[in-house]
């Protein structure tokens, strides 16, 4: 590589050093506010980073804790939104996180009985693949798991199978 190029290659990575360096951040303010959009529109990734990136500026702001355990229980993370509380917990203690632990506790277990469930009717509808009440009963149990893409590839299955069975119908409503 000639002198100028490296000259050149120099220039050009202290511009970008320089531009990161001074490009604007954005506030903990607005980074609550778009992570709080994001959630409510569904856009999870975009809800997880924001409030990661909240909580990577301000590690003892409890309320962005509980915005990052809000965006794991929407996505069916129950044991990292239990951590999430708990920090939160540690950082301003009370009762209401407390029962908040405990309600996650719950549905984590919950969400593990429904796994094995899940594996159950699997079996079934590996030896049964036409089994319609199955298709239906695994789209339930995806959709209870937040797994809505899964839930609806089981339910239309199970409508392939028959199209005119009310509870595959009456489940349908429900999905995304």
């Amino acid at each position: 590589m000639a002198h100028w190029e490296k000259l050149a290659a120099a220039i050009v990575l202290i511009f970008l050093v320089v531009a990161i360096k001074f490009w604007p951040q954005p506030t903990l303010s607005e980074l609550g506010r778009q992570a709080q959009s994001a959630l409510a529109d569904g856009n999870y990734t975009l809800a997880y980073s924001a409030y990661r990136q909240a909580v990577a500026l301000a590690p003892a702001a409890a309320k962005f804790h509980l915005g990052l355990a809000r965006v794991y229980e929407a996505t069916g993370d129950f044991a990292q939104a239990t951590e999430e509380v708990r920090i939160a917990h540690e950082l301003s203690p009370s009762a209401a996180l407390l029962k908040e632990i405990d309600r996650l506790t719950a549905l984590r277990d919950e969400a593990k009985n429904i796994r094995a469930d899940l594996a159950e009717v699997g079996e079934i509808l590996s030896r049964h693949p036409d089994f319609r009440d199955g298709w239906v009963h695994s789209a339930y149990d995806l959709y209870r798991l937040k797994d809505d893409a899964g839930a609806k590839k089981a339910l239309d299955r199970a409508l392939e199978l028959d199209p005119n069975y009310e509870p595959a119908l009456q489940l349908k409503t429900y999905l995304r």
